[in-house]
């Protein structure tokens, strides 16, 4: 690896001397021209400080261009010996070197890599002793590295002076191009597939079309006119799913070809797609998602398709974000991105499309998931609109984004004050000032701890409460209404801005006026419209305003003027028109209803998941008569329904008495009763709505979990956490002593939404942890689990900072930077289980011979294990998992252990490593993962204590008849379609089949 790392370091040095040449004194003589580039410093500058500081900024310009080179190198070159990539890597840096790439050469071939790229290979020796998988690593690397350099070049600008000082001058800001346009530059081979010769051209202009575009960050409270410099890619908040196991959102779509993403209005997942869509195309990805470098992001709007007849066809996927590359693109080419499965299909938004397009929606994706098996697919959509099953026949994984818990709040809170540095509307050193007193507010009071759950609402407050002095609202009504008037009045205002619109627009006509277009988008189920029905729908308003009656303002002339000033509408694609978040078209689609008295219709389409957060917006705006119309409305209709729909209605109910307003008494009793009923909750989805009622439903929980089965006191636990606060926690203190697996499960996901200090001693201090796994993300939670004094099993990332645990039987360690086992050996001497999940670099192996009750292994990181040679001597090991590279593996030094009982193993290439499993006599499950084209099972037909069997990705033409030998084979567990195999006779026989997605968790206790 070390050999690897210097070639590719001479490579990016040589193309950072390339790039620097014109700012150096003549260097055409012979000697110059090759010498390194401490010389070349030393021979163009004379003064020991400036030399110094001339050779910090080159070092760091190598340093970005090396970091990039070896992601690739890593990414596409990874599967061959490292001294044939090193060799190839030599010959680029001499075939650079050779060279003195001058202005002059560089306008010689139109400042075109492909052409330079040429230039330098007819002008260089073809290099000798090269394979031919090291040649095309060659020409790869060449075409990489003179792409860099050009990109790079045309940075610089022209300039006279020679001096030492305006030398180091030009590097310090070169030096920031470099990083700069590195940041943004997807890396990529211009070797096209045959008969696609400008694919590769072009999809380099796409990915830096889309870094160059996408990366910008809408954020609540910056000037529509400066939003473009706050950097999404720099300012996104990495928030957690619940995807059957609690995880941040990176880790779930990581482990995932195909993801369903549900989340509450304002919980961000349309920034999710974008962040997806900017990372993927500048490379910038590490550890979970690092995979997905240099894939094609596709963005699909699905609310731009609400008016079509018909869903997009592949090449239409990118023509409204891309229109100016439109022209350039080839025949067939995103086709073929998708069809190599070089590509990310991100959909957004099932929920702004009318529900009865929904399923045509499902039937469209089946098309491309069966024309496109390999592309990856992340989509989007709110709850209410689909199920989590939605997908499920698709093998997409559904998670949902859980709300943002007091730390990432924080986060959120400091990310969002730095973003907005030099563009508030205060001095930038009064902005701290502001931050500390929000986040002390957020600490102690409870009204606006449940608000800030999104990035949505969280925003909302960080910019009220610029703009209030921090005088904040104390519901979230409040908080809609004075992001309104902030938007709408306030910051124009404090800016000194005026126009002649103003005094006859102010904030009550241009509410009424949005208000109408809210309703309309609502009324027909869209998110965006036609540029020209919005503005005739404002010549007919402006027409029936007594203000504006006479003025002759025309549709036109108020459109621009709301667009340009007031933040709360834009034009985001020529010709259309939307709200900048469709929850500000809620709230004023809400507050139309209130003012003309439509709770009736709203009664009416309540079922309807495009009018949920409608009608959640209208009690806290509406007088107490219209509350009893609606409440009653709602609770009378839901008598008449059927049973599904009734508990839809009755959940409404509840989720809207969220906004504190007074009702009747009789009323409130009513509801009360409806409250009693619906709990426990039965669904994942009912806890989320739920859960949106916020504290005053935890009066009508139970404050114990022994009246309640094993799946309503988890459901219970789950609420609480999900509500939040002091008052959630005491509560949570009445199930710490269940030791039923899924209330303890939940306790533990628990933690992160709470003070972690507190949360310890009060709730996980003396809870069973059944069964024993704790899950901790990062070192933050490290000081406190010496607490739990029942924490026997330990999942995290890394065991730098971790404290004595004595007790410690369990260790799971995922994507861990490097793992001595010397060390952590001897740091936890009882442990009997160890799992290493993707780890990048693994040391001292034979320590585990040092682990008496060692019984569970799994090794599932690459190139830790070469040889299975030290694990013969763990002879009482019962479960072993290995992976990914089985390669040249002797299975039989693991089959003669005599405790295995349980063998699973990932990626094996020789099938006749199975002809040795007949040796471990104990052997009682065995499971593979595919990794061949064509497989003989026949072996396995001769270990005959096999009960089980997991049998992942083989191919459809396995012949599945050996297994009927074994006697006393109980289960298959398998990810294939059982129409793909002839299972009947196992089935006849007995045997259960489990057809499941994806693999569960690889530890077995």
């Amino acid at each position: 690896m070390i050999a690897l790392e210097t070639s590719l370091l001479r490579v990016a040095t040589q193309t950072v001397i390339q790039v620097i040449r014109p700012l150096l004194p003549d260097l055409k003589a012979r000697k110059q021209r090759f010498a390194e580039l401490s010389e070349l410093v030393n021979a163009s500058v004379g003064d020991f400080l400036t030399r110094r500081k001339v050779r910090e900024q080159l070092e760091r310009m190598v340093t970005d261009v090396f970091a990039r080179f070896q992601a690739r190198a890593e990414q596409e070159f990874r599967h061959l010996p490292e001294h044939e990539i090193a060799a190839a890597l030599a010959a680029v840096s001499e075939a650079l070197s050779g060279h003195e790439l001058t202005d002059e050469a560089l306008f010689k071939v139109d400042l075109d890599h492909r052409k330079l790229a040429r230039s330098v290979r007819d002008r260089t020796t073809p290099p000798d002793g090269l394979s031919a998988d090291a040649e095309t690593v060659y020409s790869r690397l060449l075409d990489i590295a003179c792409l860099c350099l050009v990109r790079l070049v045309i940075q610089l600008e022209p300039f006279q002076s020679r001096a030492s000082v305006e030398m180091l001058a030009r590097l310090t800001t070169l030096a920031d191009d470099v990083e700069r346009v590195l940041d943004r530059l997807p890396f990529t081979s211009l070797d096209a597939p045959e008969g696609a010769e400008k694919d590769e051209d072009f999809r380099f202009r796409y990915l830096e079309f889309v870094t160059s575009t996408m990366d910008r960050l809408d954020l609540l409270g910056v000037p529509v006119s400066q939003r473009s410099s706050v950097r999404l890619s720099v300012a996104y908040l990495n928030l957690r799913a619940d995807g059957g196991r609690e995880s941040r959102l990176s880790k779930v779509l990581g482990a995932h070809r195909r993801t369903f993403i549900r989340g509450e209005a304002g919980c961000g997942k349309s920034t999710l797609l974008r962040w997806l869509a900017v990372t993927a195309a500048g490379s910038r990805f590490r550890e979970e998602l690092e995979h997905w470098n240099g894939q094609v992001p596709l963005l699909v709007k699905l609310r731009s398709f609400a008016e079509v007849e018909r869903l997009p066809r592949p090449d239409e996927f990118f023509a409204k974000e891309a229109d100016p590359l439109f022209q350039l693109l080839p025949a067939g080419w995103v086709h073929r991105q998708l069809l190599g499965g070089q590509a990310i299909l991100l959909i957004d938004g099932v929920d702004e499309l009318p529900h009865q397009r929904r399923d045509l929606v499902r039937s469209w994706l089946q098309g491309l998931v069966r024309t496109y098996p390999h592309a990856r697919y992340v989509i989007t959509s709110r709850p209410a609109a689909a199920a989590q099953d939605w997908l499920s026949g698709l093998e997409f994984h559904s998670a949902a984004v859980q709300p943002m818990g007091e730390e990432e709040v924080e986060v959120f809170v400091r990310r969002w004050h730095e973003a907005i540095r030099g563009r508030a509307g205060c001095a930038d050193d009064e902005l701290p000032a502001f931050q500390d007193e929000l986040l002390r507010q957020l600490s102690v009071q409870g009204h606006l701890r449940a608000l800030a759950v999104s990035p949505l609402l969280c925003a909302m407050l960080c910019a009220l409460n610029l703009d209030r002095e921090t005088q904040l609202p104390k519901d979230r009504t409040s908080l809609y209404q004075a992001a309104l008037e902030m938007l709408l009045v306030n910051r124009d205002q404090s800016r000194n801005i005026r126009t002649d619109l103003d005094q006859l627009l102010d904030l009550q006509a241009k509410q009424t006026l949005l208000q109408r277009l809210a309703w309309h988008l609502t009324l027909n189920e869209l998110s965006e419209v036609d540029r020209k029905q919005v503005e005739q729908k404002f010549t007919e308003a402006a027409k029936a305003m007594i203000r504006l009656a006479g003025k002759e303002l025309s549709g036109e002339t108020i459109l621009n003027y709301l667009i340009e000033r007031s933040g709360v509408i834009r034009e985001p694609v020529v010709g259309r028109i939307d709200f900048v978040h469709l929850t500000l078209q809620e709230f004023l689609a809400a507050k139309e209803i209130v003012e003309e008295n439509h709770i009736p219709r709203l009664v009416k389409e309540a079922h309807e998941p495009s009018w949920r957060e409608v009608l959640l917006m209208t009690p806290g705006q509406a007088t107490n008569p219209q509350r009893v119309e609606l409440f009653s409305g709602l609770l009378d209709r839901a008598d008449r329904e059927a049973p599904d729909l009734a508990r839809k209605l009755r959940l409404l109910v509840i989720t809207a008495m969220a906004n504190p307003r007074p009702i009747r008494e009789e009323l409130r009793r009513r509801i009360e009763q409806v409250a009693m009923e619906l709990l426990p909750p039965v669904l994942p989805d009912e806890i989320r709505e739920l859960a949106a009622a916020g504290e005053w439903l935890l009066d009508f929980m139970p404050t114990r979990s022994e009246p309640l089965d094993s799946s309503g006191a988890a459901n219970c636990v789950e609420l609480a956490v999900m509500i939040g606060g002091p008052r959630a926690q005491r509560l949570l203190a009445g199930y710490v002593a269940d030791t039923r697996a899924g209330v303890q499960f939940e306790l533990v996901a628990g933690w992160s939404s709470f003070d972690p200090g507190r949360y310890a001693r009060e709730i996980l201090a003396d809870a069973p942890l059944h069964p024993g796994w704790v899950s901790v993300e990062g070192p933050d939670m490290y000081p406190h689990l010496p607490l739990l004094r029942r924490l026997r099993r330990l999942r995290t990332t890394d065991t730098k900072g971790l404290p004595p645990l004595p007790l410690l039987t369990g260790l799971q360690l995922a994507r861990a930077r490097k793992v001595d086992l010397d060390r952590l050996v001897d740091q936890f001497p009882v442990l009997d289980t160890v799992a290493l999940v993707n780890a990048r670099r693994v040391t001292g192996i034979p320590a585990l011979t040092r682990l008496p009750n060692l019984r569970v292994l799994t090794l599932l990181s690459p190139d830790v294990l070469p040889s299975l040679a030290p694990l013969k001597q763990l002879r009482g090991l019962e479960v072993l998992t290995l992976g990914h590279r089985c390669t040249g593996m002797d299975l039989q030094l693991v089959a003669e252990l005599p405790k295995l009982r349980d063998l699973m193993v990932f990626g094996l290439r020789e099938p006749q490593a199975l002809e040795v499993l007949q040796r471990a006599k104990k052997l009682e499950h065995f499971g593979l993962e595919g990794g061949l084209d064509s497989l003989d099972l026949a072996p396995l037909a001769r270990c005959g204590n096999l009960r089980s069997l997991t049998l992942w990705n083989l191919a459809p033409d396995t012949d599945l008849s050996p297994l009927l030998a074994l006697p006393l084979l109980e289960t298959v567990h398998t990810n294939n379609k059982s129409d793909d195999q002839d299972l009947r006779p196992l089935l006849r026989r007995g045997v259960k089949l489990a057809v499941t997605p994806r693999i569960g968790s690889l530890i077995r206790d």
